[in-house]
């Protein structure tokens, strides 16, 4: 009997300890079950929520060829805006650093900097710094527009809402870096660039769009070895749609300015010309000739103040009459310019001169207004 006891309390023992080491196991089990659901919610948290990228204005380093920069410079994105290329053909590439330093809005510059390696440093080859604008745009960059291994830098800064940007280009020529004379910079005022290879020849055409009293106007330049020359007829096809948005406008039953209604029927008839679509542009232009008289199409390029008195309403009045005669003789010159080119030289003539009594008619009022 007292063996039995023993036996069973032996027994009993060991099965408590095998409640222990179970409960143990489970309990490490657990454990890791937990500290692996943990890193897996963590991993999946952080692949759903990523982390946002970290500023791209980086501050240039005082080492290295950022501590040429101003201080205070910075570089809006380094893999963009820090361009090793050979400038000057001699077979070793500068470095390229197109930087801003803005102090606030007021003080505010933009810069280009080539730097060229010389030993275990860097020396200056030469800088351009602009104190209207805060930065740059796309197309900056460095190109080889001709596919002639000789390089420009196309520096398009940005200005503001009201002037989307200006575009310089730079080359060397004799060992200096100059700037390269553009047709569109010759005119002045500000542009939307873009370089885009427009044909698919592994050339690339420059798009400069330029504002003409407030309707955008569309050139395509080619570097022909020495300078930016315009080339629209060749790529006439590109301006189909730009067209479709001008005949809307010009048709669309709103009161324009007479400079905004005159200004959109040079640029769609200019387009049509392109096209040698002519019969479609002088059936534009004849239709936009009653919209000049029409009150519902166009109205005076400057408003009329309600509280102005009945001489200053009377002015306005004649002189709104002087600015639809010089739109119309624009209209008449653009029908004869048109028809001479479709070879109709006998209306183009007829149209030309009624182009010129117009503006005679429009000076005639003027002088008349003059105290």
């Amino acid at each position: 009997m007292d063996y039995s006891v023993r036996r069973r309390g032996e027994f009993m023992k060991l099965r408590a300890q095998g409640l222990v080491m179970s409960v143990s196991l489970v309990s490490v089990l657990l454990v890791i079950l937990i500290w692996t659901a943990i890193a897996h919610n963590k991993g999946n948290s952080s692949q759903s929520n990523p982390q946002q990228p970290t500023s791209s204005r980086l501050a240039p380093t005082s080492s290295g060829p950022f501590k040429y920069l101003p201080e205070g410079a910075t570089i809006a994105d380094q893999s963009r805006d820090v361009v090793f290329a050979d400038i000057d053909g001699d077979g070793q590439k500068e470095q390229i650093i197109f930087y801003s330093l803005v102090k606030s809005r007021s003080d505010r510059k933009a810069g280009v900097l080539v730097l060229k390696r010389s030993g275990g440093d860097y020396v200056r080859v030469w800088e351009k710094v602009y104190d209207d604008s805060g930065g740059f745009g796309p197309p900056t960059g460095v190109y080889d527009p001709g596919r002639s291994d000789k390089l420009q830098i196309f520096s398009y800064r940005t200005i503001g809402a009201s002037c989307p940007g200006v575009l310089d280009i730079f080359e060397n020529r004799g060992g200096k870096i100059e700037q390269v004379s553009t047709p569109w910079s010759q005119k002045g005022g500000c542009q939307v660039a873009e370089v885009n290879d427009l044909n698919g020849n592994g050339t690339n055409q420059l798009v400069i769009k330029s504002k003409d009293s407030g309707v955008l106007t569309t050139d395509i330049y080619v570097w022909n070895g020495q300078n930016y020359v315009e080339r629209d007829t060749d790529y006439s096809q590109f301006y189909t749609s730009e067209l479709g948005q001008l005949f809307q406008d010009i048709h669309a039953k709103r009161a324009l300015p007479v400079s905004a209604r005159v200004a959109l029927s040079r640029q769609a008839a200019r387009i049509y010309v392109l096209q040698r679509r002519y019969t479609e542009a002088i059936q534009l232009l004849d239709a936009v000739l009653p919209m000049i008289d029409d009150p519902n199409f166009t109205q005076p390029n400057s408003t009329i103040a309600e509280d102005a008195s009945s001489k200053q309403k009377e002015k306005m009045s004649a002189w709104f009459e002087v600015e639809k005669n010089e739109a119309k003789s624009a209209i008449h010159r653009l029908l004869s310019d048109t028809l001479k080119s479709a070879g109709d030289v006998q209306r183009a003539r007829k149209e030309l001169m009624e182009a010129q009594t117009l503006q005679s008619l429009a000076s005639d009022e003027k002088a008349k207004m003059q105290p």
